[in-house]
């Protein structure tokens, strides 16, 4: 009978031991899987808001247009989401102003008068076909035109501004020159 007993001691301990290394396994795998969850956390949180937003993007052009008798041209505004998560855009806001150019006898522009000073009235609008919410990588665009009188000497500048969830405003700006001619 002691003979059993003792047997039954042995199970036990080895048993024990058997108990002890789960548990030290389950102690590491939860500690992995927190360090991980913990990781992942200051990424969605921090480190993914550092590199994510919306970016604003502006293209040009113009051409003689007879029923304008005068260049007809625009600007392509582009707001793109170049992070990872998703971004609002809350307002899009444009002013387009006519500036003022001094050339060159070669015709290169040698000075551009300063946009505080236009030579018309500015232009302004929301852009609402660009506010809403963007997945990451989404692009949207919106093209807004811009005639100017035959035989200036204009510079049309584009101000755009982007208000997003965290109230940054961001502003791009862009020159367009009159060069179309008469056909």
């Amino acid at each position: 009978m002691k003979r059993m007993h003792k047997r039954t001691a042995e199970e036990l301990e080895r048993l024990q031991t058997r108990v002890d290394i789960i548990n030290k396994m389950v102690q590491i795998v939860a500690l992995v899987l927190a360090g991980v969850w913990a990781i992942h956390t200051w990424y969605e949180k921090d480190f993914a808001a550092r590199y994510t937003g919306l970016q604003p993007s502006i293209e040009s052009y113009a051409r003689w247009s007879p029923a304008f008798n005068g260049c007809f041209g625009a600007f392509r505004v582009t707001l793109e989401n170049i992070g990872v998560k998703n971004k609002d855009a809350l307002s899009v806001s444009y002013t387009v102003t006519p500036v003022k150019v001094s050339a060159l006898s070669g015709g290169q522009v040698s000075k551009v008068d300063p946009p505080t000073e236009p030579v018309g009235d500015p232009a302004t609008g929301d852009i609402k076909t660009l506010v809403g919410t963007y997945a990451p990588k989404e692009k949207r665009f919106q093209d807004i035109p811009v005639v100017f009188a035959p035989k200036s000497s204009q510079l049309q500048v584009l101000s755009v501004s982007v208000q997003d969830e965290r109230t940054e405003l961001m502003t791009t700006n862009a020159l367009m020159l009159e060069d179309c001619k008469k056909e």
